[in-house]
């Protein structure tokens, strides 16, 4: 019997604000901590935000203003070139998605639009950069707001119009989604399995990177093989390939507000997805492990784990 691959984390989700004011000390200090923990991937949260037409970086987009005093997107492909990162850049996220989801079929359509405006506008940008792997969707599907097939047609025509952008684009980009799922509402695993055969088998999608929802408090730990295991059957029945990951939070919510957990409570919830998923990223090793964030007893013990399994 072969040994055991030790789990470890590939990369992370960061959010652009928490980057937005980074000298470039800092930067290369983040990613340096990074490389030492064995990571090798960057996945942008999002660039823009349609709700407030701001930009994490100098945008050309109409009525669109940058927010932040770096170019975030420049930042995080400049450092995964330097460092050897593969780097994902979100689009846009909104709010409002978070309450219309796909009721509102206008609302979708002008998304959709954007997105693709986005695309075109980073493409032109920065598709010099070799580090550049491919796109993530910052709209997050969940299993409560999605219940009728006319809102899976929904979802499947934003993806295909955003999709067929990007592939017209860049083929060979893949292109990631992370969607989550709350225990107890909503579809069971077994109806959220059926959805998304159904979706994926219709949509260019490449990459399913589930959050686990610990840290969210959306489920415990002992739901996760079902919800797990329900996704990596519906994966096999699309036909087509589609990469499974585990989107890990690195955090646990406390009287309302993300505060960082320690290692070994993360490496529970991912022993108990291994056997379905191929990665685990995280979200956030930025915002809730990195010394220039938190104290740095978190990052020390998850070095201390990665070196005593080298």
């Amino acid at each position: 019997m072969s040994e055991r691959t030790p789990l470890r984390l590939s990369g992370t989700f960061l959010q652009p604000f928490l980057g937005a004011g980074w000298t470039e000390e800092q930067w290369d200090a983040e990613y340096s901590w990074m490389k030492e923990a064995g990571m090798f991937q960057m996945i942008l949260q999002w660039s823009a935000d349609s709700q407030r037409h701001t930009a994490a970086y100098p945008t050309s987009l109409a009525a669109f203003r940058q927010d932040t005093r770096n170019d975030v997107v420049d930042c995080v492909l400049r450092k995964g070139m330097q460092y050897g990162f593969q780097t994902y850049i979100g689009l846009h996220l909104n709010h409002d998605w978070f309450s219309k989801y796909t009721s509102d079929q206008v609302w979708l359509d002008q998304e959709a639009d954007i997105a693709c405006a986005l695309v075109d506008d980073l493409w032109s940008r920065y598709g010099k950069y070799k580090s550049f792997t491919g796109w993530y969707l910052s709209f997050e599907p969940d299993n409560v707001n999605l219940p009728a097939v006319k809102d899976w047609d929904r979802s499947i025509a934003f993806y295909r119009k955003v999709g067929g952008r990007i592939r017209a684009l860049t083929p060979e980009k893949p292109i990631m989604v992370a969607p989550f799922f709350v225990e107890g509402h909503g579809q069971t695993p077994e109806e959220w399995g059926r959805m998304w055969q159904y979706i994926l088998q219709n949509s260019p999608i490449d990459i399913f990177n589930l959050q686990d929802g610990v840290g969210a408090a959306h489920a415990l730990p002992e739901h996760l093989p079902a919800w797990f295991s329900a996704t990596r059957d519906a994966i096999e029945r699309v036909g087509r390939p589609v990469a499974f990951w585990s989107d890990t939070e690195t955090f646990r919510t406390l009287s309302g507000k993300f505060v960082p957990v320690e290692y070994p409570y993360i490496h529970q919830c991912m022993e108990l997805v291994e056997p379905y998923v191929s990665n685990f990223t995280s979200f956030s090793f930025n915002h809730y492990m990195s010394p220039q964030q938190v104290d740095p007893k978190y990052y020390r013990l998850y070095r201390n784990f990665v070196d005593l399994n080298k």
